[in-house]
Parts: C-alpha cells; structure tokens; sequence
C-alpha cells in the first residue's frame, strides 16, 4: 500500500462464529480448519494447496508437528 512493499506474514488467522464456529490458519502453503467448534469439534484438518486447492484430502494424520504449530498459535491469537 501507499507505494511500500508489504512483507510477507509468517501466517494468517481468523475466525468465524457463523455455522457453529470456526478457526482458520493460513501458513505457506498449509492450511487448517476447525469446524463445528460450537458442538465440541476441536479437530484441526489440514490441507495442502499448493497440490489440494479445493480441500479434499485431510493431511493432518501426515505432518503433527505443522498441527502442533498451528494449535498454538490459535491458542494465542484467539480473543
């Protein structure tokens, strides 16, 4: 913006309360979603995109030490 170039983040976070509640992290090429958090779902998939762009195939059994770093970071962001 305004003319500067923008340094690329270490990770995006959000959240969403709509459809029973929602946590998102974006890192690289990773990401993970909660949903149904409202109804006790506490577990985090994860999706490749650069080679799964429409989020079909939950990885996260593949790669715990990428969900260990995003649950903590959820845990430290969520307000």
């Amino acid at each position: 913006m305004l003319g500067k170039e923008q340094h690329p983040h270490d990770y995006l976070y959000w959240e969403f309360p709509e459809l029973d509640g929602q946590q998102a992290i974006r890192m690289g090429k990773w990401k993970g979603i909660r949903k149904n958090i409202k109804n006790g779902n506490m577990k985090l998939e994860l999706y490749d995109l650069d080679s799964d762009i429409e989020e079909q195939n939950d990885i996260s059994g593949d790669h715990s030490e990428i969900i260990q770093k995003m649950e903590e970071i959820m845990i430290k962001e969520h307000t």
